[in-house]
C-alpha cells in the first residue's frame, strides 16, 4: 500500500502540482510532492460538536463521520480547500481542483457547500456537463451529503434538480401543435404519424405523466417531433410561462428556494444571460435569495457550453417557422374579429368600420405577397450558393471570412425585417380591435411580444452569421468564428474568457473541478487555465489531487514508433499514404485485440480514418469479438452493448474520448490512433490559431491535444482493481512530441519500433 499523498494548492507559486507517484526522471511532467494532509485525528462522536472548530475542520469531520466510508486523503484535502474558500479562511474567492477518478470529489464539494448554505442562509448551484452525473448527484451523492450535514448541524439541507430545457414538455406548445395538425385535412405521411405520437403524449400527460423526456411512454420516431413541443423550442416562452402544471416551471419553482440546485452547464450559461438581460434568474423567483455559490463539475467542458449559449445560427427553416407561427396567430385573431362582427351585424343589421379596416389591412398585406415571394427566392439562392461553395471546397464546414461571401446579402435583411414587421403590425392591429379580454388577452399580448423577440433573434443571427458583423478578424478575440454547414449559417464567439469572468462575478464563491482540468500539471497549465477561464492571479486557488490508483502496477503504456504509422501530414515526401497508414493501424489494433482478454476501446480523430480501419478489421476479427462502430447506433446503446459483451471492440471519435466509464475487464485496453491535435479547419480552432499568431502551437494546439489525450488515457483505469494497456500508434509520440505525451501518461511508456 502506498503512503498517503495530498495535492498542493496555490494561487501563484511557480511550481505547485502533484501527480500519482514519485518518478526518477526530471523530464517527467508529473512531479509528486510528499505532503501530509493537515487534519486532526478522527472525531469522537460522543464528545458532541466543537464550536471552536474552524469551518474547514468541521467539513472534514462531517465527512469522516460517515459510517463505512473509506478515508481518502485527497477527498479530505479538497473538502478542506473548498471549505476554506467559502468561509474566508484563505484569501482566494474561488478554487479549481483537478481530482481524478475515485477521489470522491462529489462529496468533497457537496458537504462544505451544504454546510455553508444551512449555516449562513445561502444558496448554491451545482452544475455538471452530463445528465448521468446530474442523476448520480440527485439520487445518491446529494441525499448522502444532506444526511451527514443534518446529523452534524440539526439542519436539513434541501436540493432540487433542473435539467436542460429540451428535457421538459411544454404543454402550451403541445396544445398548439396538436390543434395545428388536427386542423389539416390531409393527415397522411409524416404529419399523420406525428399526430399519433402527440396524441399519445397528451394521453400520458393527462394521466399524470412527469413531463420529462426520459419518462415518455415511447420514443419519438423523429426527435424533431419532441423538440417541437419541448421547453427548448423557439416558441416556448419559459420566462413568462403561466401554464398551470408546466414541468419546467415546476422544476424552477422547486429550485427557487432549495439550498442547492443541481443543474447542467448550459442552464448556468442561460441563467447568466437572463440575469444580464432581464435581471431575473432561472434558479430563483422574484424576491427569492439568489444563489451565491457556484460549483462547476466536469469543468473542462464548461467553456464549450458557455460558447454554445452565445452562438447563433441562421436557417431558412427558422424563418419559415416564424412566418407560419405568426400567420397562425393572425388567423385566430381574424376569426375572433369576424365572429364579433357577425354578432354585431345580426344585432343591428350593420357592419362596423372595424371589419372594413380588417379587410383593407388584409388587402394591403396581399399587395406584399410578391415581396414575400422575392424574399423566399433570394433566401433559396443564398443557401444554394453557400452549398455550392462548400461542395467545391470539399469541406464539411465552409469557413467564412469578411467581406460577406454574397454581395447581395446586405439587402436581404431589410427585406426580411420589412416582411415580418408588416405581418406583426397587422397582427397588432387585429389584436387592438379583437374582443378578447382577461387571461386570453394577456396570452395574445405575450405571444405578439415573443414574436417580435424572435424576429430580433433571427435578425441578430443573420447579422452575425451571414453578414459577419462581429467576425473575429475585424472584431478581435471576442468576435465570432463563422461558417456554413448543413443548410445553416453559424457564428460562435472565439474567446469567452470575458463572458466567463462576468458570469463568475454573479457569485460570491466559485468552485471548478474535473478529473482532467489542466492541460499540464504545472504552472504552465495553471496559467493557461486562469487566462482561458477569466480569473486573475491571486483570486483562485489551483491544485491537483493525487490519484488513488497505483498506475505502476495497474497500467502499461506503449508507443508504436514504426515509420509506416506516421500520420500523412508529417510524412513530407516520405513513401506511403493515408490508405497505407489505415492498413497498418488495423494490423496494430488486431494485434492488441489478440493480446488482451477483455474489451478494447479504439479512439480516432477522424471519421474517415475510423471507418477505413473498421472496414479492414471487421473481416479479420475473431468470432468471439463484437465490433461496435460510432455512428452505427447511438452512443448510449454502443456503450451498453460494449459493457455487456465484455470482449467488444469499440471504435469511436470525439465524444468517446471522454465520459466512457467501463470498469473491469470489459475495458482492458485503449488504442489511440494518433495524438489528438485539433483539426485546423475547425472554425473555433482556426480562429484561435490565427489570433495566437506565432504562438499558435503553444497556446492552442498543444493544450487542446494534452487535455484530449489525458481524457482518452483516463478511460482505462476506473477503479483500484482495474488493470490494462494503453497503446499510442503515433511515432511522433516517441519523437518530437514525446515530452507532451509523457506529460499525459501516469507511467513511463515503452517504445516499440517493430
Amino acid at each position: 500500500m502506498r503512503s498517503a499523498q495530498a495535492g498542493v494548492f496555490c494561487s501563484g507559486l511557480p511550481f505547485c502540482f502533484l501527480g500519482v507517484r514519485v518518478v526518477s526522471s526530471l523530464l517527467r511532467t508529473y512531479l509528486f510532492l510528499q505532503k501530509s494532509i493537515r487534519t486532526a485525528p478522527d472525531p469522537d462522536p460522543a464528545s458532541g460538536p466543537d464550536v471552536s472548530r474552524t469551518f474547514s475542520r468541521l467539513a472534514i469531520d462531517v465527512i469522516l463521520s460517515a459510517p463505512g466510508l473509506k478515508r481518502r486523503d485527497g477527498q479530505l484535502r479538497m473538502a478542506e480547500t473548498v471549505a476554506q474558500v467559502l468561509a474566508g479562511e484563505r484569501p482566494e474567492r474561488a478554487a479549481a481542483v483537478e481530482a481524478g477518478t475515485g477521489t470522491g470529489k462529489s462529496l468533497a464539494y457537496l458537504v462544505p457547500v451544504m454546510l455553508y448554505c444551512v449555516r449562513e442562509g445561502r444558496r448554491a448551484v451545482v452544475a455538471t456537463g452530463t445528465k448521468n452525473l446530474q442523476e448520480q448527484l440527485a439520487t445518491k451523492d446529494a441525499p448522502f451529503a444532506a444526511e451527514l450535514v443534518e446529523k452534524a448541524t440539526g439542519k436539513s439541507p434541501t436540493f432540487a434538480v433542473v435539467y436542460g430545457r429540451a428535457n421538459y414538455l411544454c404543454p402550451a406548445l403541445l396544445e398548439e401543435r396538436l390543434a395545428e395538425l388536427e386542423g389539416k385535412k390531409d393527415r397522411r405521411g409524416r404529419e399523420g404519424q406525428e399526430l399519433e405520437f402527440l396524441r399519445a403524449v397528451v394521453e400520458w400527460w393527462r394521466k399524470g405523466g412527469s413531463g420529462l423526456r426520459d419518462s415518455l411512454p415511447s420514443e419519438p420516431p423523429e426527435e424533431s417531433w419532441w423538440l417541437r413541443v419541448s421547453a427548448d423550442d423557439d416558441g416556448a416562452d419559459c420566462r413568462e410561462c403561466r401554464k398551470t402544471g408546466c414541468p419546467f416551471a415546476r422544476a424552477r419553482e422547486a429550485a427557487s428556494t432549495a439550498h442547492v440546485v443541481i443543474t447542467n452547464h448550459h442552464l448556468v450559461a442561460a441563467d447568466w444571460k437572463v440575469r444580464q438581460v432581464a435581471g431575473l434568474s432561472l434558479f430563483a423567483g422574484r424576491g427569492d435569495v439568489l444563489p451565491s455559490v457556484l460549483v462547476i463539475d466536469e469543468a473542462h467542458d464548461f467553456l464549450d457550453a458557455l460558447r454554445s449559449s452565445l452562438s447563433v445560427s441562421f436557417t431558412a427553416g427558422r424563418v419559415k417557422r416564424l412566418e407560419t407561427d405568426i400567420r397562425s396567430l393572425v388567423k385566430d385573431l381574424e376569426s375572433l374579429v369576424e365572429d364579433a362582427e357577425e354578432e354585431r351585424r345580426e344585432g343591428n343589421g350593420k357592419g362596423s368600420p372595424g371589419l372594413q379596416a380588417s379587410r383593407g389591412a388584409r388587402e394591403g398585406l396581399c399587395v406584399g405577397v410578391g415581396e414575400g415571394e422575392d424574399l423566399w427566392k433570394r433566401l433559396e439562392d443564398l443557401f444554394a450558393c453557400a452549398e455550392e461553395f462548400r461542395r467545391q471546397r470539399k469541406a464539411e464546414a465552409l469557413l467564412l471570412f469578411p467581406p460577406p461571401l454574397f454581395d447581395s446579402a446586405g439587402s436581404l435583411l431589410p427585406l426580411l425585417q420589412s416582411r415580418f414587421s408588416s405581418l406583426l403590425d397587422y397582427a397588432d392591429w387585429l389584436f387592438s380591435v379583437s374582443p378578447v379580454d382577461g387571461k386570453e388577452r394577456k396570452k395574445f399580448e405575450r405571444k405578439l411580444e415573443r414574436f417580435r423577440e424572435r424576429l430580433l433573434e433571427v435578425s441578430e443571427a443573420f447579422r452575425r452569421a451571414v453578414l459577419l458583423e462581429r467576425h473575429y478578424r475585424t472584431y478581435g478575440p471576442p468576435g465570432d468564428a463563422c461558417w456554413y454547414e448543413e443548410n445553416r449559417f453559424c457564428a460562435v464567439p472565439v474567446d469567452v474568457s470575458r463572458q466567463a469572468r462576468d458570469l463568475w462575478s454573479d457569485y460570491r464563491h466559485v468552485v471548478l473541478t474535473s478529473a482532467t482540468l489542466f492541460p499540464f500539471p504545472q504552472s504552465e497549465g495553471f496559467s493557461w487555465f486562469r487566462e482561458a477561464y477569466g480569473f486573475e492571479e491571486g483570486e483562485i486557488a489551483l491544485g491537483i489531487l493525487p490519484s488513488l490508483f497505483d498506475y505502476g502496477k495497474q497500467m502499461r503504456a506503449y508507443i508504436l514508433a514504426r515509420p509506416e504509422l506516421e500520420p500523412e501530414e508529417s510524412r513530407k515526401g516520405k513513401d506511403g499514404n493515408g490508405e497505407d497508414r489505415a492498413e497498418h493501424l488495423a494490423e496494430s489494433l488486431l494485434e492488441l485485440v489478440n493480446g488482451v482478454s477483455g474489451g478494447v476501446l479504439a479512439l480516432f480523430t477522424s471519421y474517415q480514418e475510423m471507418r477505413r480501419v473498421a472496414s479492414l478489421v471487421k473481416p479479420r476479427l475473431p468470432k468471439d469479438r463484437l465490433l461496435l462502430i460510432q455512428g452505427e447506433a447511438g452512443r448510449y446503446e454502443l456503450l451498453q452493448r460494449f459493457k455487456e459483451h465484455g470482449r467488444g471492440v469499440l471504435l469511436g471519435v470525439s465524444s468517446f474520448w471522454q465520459g466512457v466509464d467501463v470498469p473491469g475487464e470489459a475495458l482492458s485496453a485503449v488504442f489511440i490512433a494518433r495524438i489528438p491535435f485539433p483539426h485546423p479547419e475547425d472554425p473555433v480552432v482556426e480562429a484561435l490559431t490565427f489570433l495566437a499568431g506565432r504562438e499558435w502551437f503553444v497556446k492552442v494546439s498543444r493544450p487542446i491535444a494534452a487535455l484530449t489525450l489525458r481524457q482518452g488515457i483516463g478511460r482505462l483505469i476506473r477503479t483500484e482493481d482495474d488493470t490494462g494497456v494503453v497503446v499510442i500508434a503515433d511515432p511522433r509520440a516517441a519523437g518530437k512530441h514525446r515530452r507532451l505525451v509523457e506529460s499525459c501518461l501516469p507511467v513511463e511508456p515503452e517504445v516499440k519500433s517493430r
